[in-house]
């Protein structure tokens, strides 16, 4: 009988640790969601700005090329 009443009261206290440590992780976990995604906006506008640019910069290649190509003709 002590056998089980140690082991009930072991899982107990485990359970009751487990749930501190979890509330306390609450808080960092926020942390992280709202930093890991003001990173992922951030990246995203970079990469959507380079992009922009880079099909600006590639409208303006083809059309020298293509100008040049009508000069030499």
């Amino acid at each position: 009988m002590g056998n089980i009443l140690r082991d009930l009261f072991t899982g107990a206290a485990l359970l009751v640790c487990a749930l501190i440590v979890a509330i306390m992780l609450i808080p960092v976990l926020v942390f992280l969601s709202v930093v890991l995604h003001v990173i992922s906006w951030f990246l995203s506008a970079v990469v959507s700005i380079l992009l922009f640019a880079f099909i600006v910069w590639g409208i303006g290649f083809l059309y020298r090329k293509a100008r040049e190509a009508g000069k030499a003709q």
